[in-house]
């Protein structure tokens, strides 16, 4: 074999590498709206707004109101995208999610503006109450055209940003895991502190998690779709996959196409020397 060609395809397989371990480091969110009408009684319609983690802090036309925690969800225009009666929002997840039909695995996660209601200084009621659940019509797709319908559902978890929080509104050290499915129910917060409230998080960083069925008759799912809503307005702040089940990117990255057009560039011309 040619030495320089040898010492290319090296290098191709070494680059190649080093992105594939970047892009399986980063969670499973959308990264492109395929599609959004807001529907009726929206103002927030900023679509963007869905796409990738949630922000850290909580801001709005009055300044910043801390850090994003159970307690404390995001309210504007630049963190959450509202869609009303009669609209829809389409998403395309970053990587496939593959789907297991073992029990209480846990797919796809939604983050709403959903927050506990504090009884003074982070503590949670006893028994815990929550504000914000909305409702809306499911959907998913491993093609971005045919669409699965998972029904009516209500999306009612509260979100956290930092696992670590030295208290209500304070940031802290380590990143809540966003692809790890939160589990709890508002029952699991009856009368628990600040602290303990982020202890029954396990690290997640919350929203509303759902078993996506095999029997649908998809294996693994790339697209998300919000529509159906009847009552108010749905606030999506964010969307996630389990990084357990993390698959394939939906769509080639372009630095993969480059290298992949780069090696296949070094051997043709080696083929016709």
């Amino acid at each position: 074999m040619n030495p320089l060609r040898a010492l290319m395809l090296v290098l191709v397989s070494v680059i190649s590498l080093l992105f594939t371990e970047q892009v399986r480091s980063q969670v499973v969110t959308g990264i492109e709206v395929v599609s959004y009408s807001a529907g009726t009684g929206t103002s927030l319609n900023d679509s963007s707004a869905a796409l990738g983690l949630p922000s850290a802090t909580v801001d709005g036309p009055f300044g910043n109101f801390g850090e994003l925690n159970p307690f404390n969800p995001h309210y504007s225009a630049d963190e959450i995208v509202q869609i009303g009666s009669g609209g829809e929002l389409t998403l395309r997840l970053t990587n496939y999610v593959t789907l297991d039909d073992s029990s209480g695995v846990l797919e796809l996660g939604v983050l709403e503006n959903v927050f506990l209601i504090d009884a003074g200084g982070g503590t949670n009621n006893n028994p815990a109450s929550s504000f914000g659940a909305d409702s809306a019509v499911l959907e998913v797709s491993d093609d971005g055209v045919n669409f699965f319908s998972l029904g009516l559902q209500e999306f009612n978890q509260a979100g956290n940003y930092w696992s670590d929080s030295l208290g209500e509104g304070l940031a802290g050290t380590t990143v809540a895991d966003f692809g790890k499915p939160f589990e709890a129910a508002l029952g699991d917060f009856d009368g628990l502190s600040f602290s303990d409230t982020l202890a029954d998080f396990n690290g997640s960083g919350g929203g509303t998690w759902f078993d996506v069925p095999t029997s649908l008759g998809i294996t693994e799912i790339g697209w998300i779709r919000f529509s159906g809503v009847t009552t108010g307005t749905l606030e999506v702040d964010s969307v996630f996959g389990n990084s357990a089940l993390k698959g394939a990117a939906t769509i080639p990255e372009p630095s993969s196409l480059l290298l992949l057009l780069f090696g296949m560039s070094w051997l043709m011309l080696w083929k016709r020397k």
